[in-house]
């Protein structure tokens, strides 16, 4: 896939964080925030993912009461508390780590030792790092589906049981060889308006194909591009990980085994603060290809526990 400059690729992907910062300039009546808590509020007000709903006058009440007892921690947790979204946090510059969320996010995976060597597998955990990492981890997933390809193989196993999140785009593009279409999901925010993600040329794109959010050095492509897909999810499976657990839904010849995901189906988009803090905020709700909005747990087809049950299904499955 050919790309466009630099330049013009730089200018695109802003338009596209422009997409979800959907401010409007105003101020709620109500009480005066500190300096920071009044920025923080702000951003929230315009581009949560509930603003439309929230009770902003209420809420700014609340956030008042505790900055004027100079409780900042608790100001923000209860701002974060009327996002409602359980997926918002806050990080200070000092590195104090602020979540209003209920969702742990635990459990174990599932031992996948002693799969038939007719069956390739791919682990894809989560991953947060620099672009030139991001490239690096799509070019390794890429790499291991061309490793373990050939015609006599059954199917694939998509084991993302310990993905909590991070960087959604070189999960993608590593595994862009197993979609069978460049549309794989879509971001929805407050209004509904949709920005869809998905592969196109061996690249991960949000909003255009023709602009990679990562793109690997070498394109594979699957002997088989309809061949059976097991996807394997948990309850650590978060976030991102969602995102890319999402992308296989409505794919042909595609089941979803294991356990509910973690919930946490909804994108968030980092905002730096003028004092060195950011607030991550959650912006929209995450939906499937056919527009199918989640903002929840993603359940399996069938809700297996055991590592040896989950492999017999994987196996019988497959052999149908």
């Amino acid at each position: 896939m050919k790309l466009k400059t630099s330049t013009s690729k730089a200018l695109h992907l802003l338009c596209l964080t422009l997409f979800f910062l959907l401010s409007h300039c105003t101020k709620e009546d109500g009480p005066n925030l500190s300096p920071v808590l009044e920025e923080a509020f702000n951003i929230a007000q315009n581009n949560s993912l509930h603003r439309l709903t929230i009770n902003w006058s209420e809420l700014r009440e609340k956030v008042s009461q505790a900055d004027k007892n100079g409780d900042f921690e608790q100001a923000i947790r209860v701002l974060l508390r009327g996002l409602a979204d359980n997926h918002s946090f806050y990080r200070t510059a000092d590195g104090s780590f602020y979540s209003e969320s209920d969702r742990l996010c635990t459990g174990s995976g599932y031992d996948f030792t002693g799969l038939p060597d007719d069956i390739g597998y791919l682990q894809v955990r989560d991953f947060s790092g620099s672009q030139q990492q991001s490239i690096s981890l799509a070019n390794a997933i890429q790499n291991r589906i061309r490793e373990q390809d050939s015609l006599n193989l059954k199917g694939w196993v998509v084991d993302l049981t310990l993905n909590l999140g991070g960087n959604m785009y070189p999960m993608i593009a590593g595994l862009g060889p197993l979609y069978t279409q460049e549309t794989l999901g879509y971001f929805i925010d407050s209004e509904g308006l949709e920005n869809r993600w998905g592969y196109s040329g061996g690249g991960s794109f949000l909003g255009d194909p023709e602009f990679s959010a990562v793109q690997v050095d070498s394109l594979y492509i699957l002997s088989d591009p309809d061949a059976k897909v097991v996807v394997v999810i948990g309850n650590r499976t978060a976030s991102s990980g969602e995102a890319t657990a999402i992308s296989f839904i409505g794919r042909p010849n595609t089941l979803f085994l294991g356990r509910p995901t973690c919930g946490a189906s909804t994108a968030n988009r980092t905002f730096n603060l003028s004092n060195g803090d950011t607030f991550i905020l959650t912006v929209a709700t995450m939906a499937d290809r056919n527009k199918q909005p989640y903002g929840e747990e993603i359940l399996p087809d069938e809700a297996i526990d055991s590592s040896d049950a989950l492999k017999a299904r994987i196996i019988e499955w497959l052999d149908e």
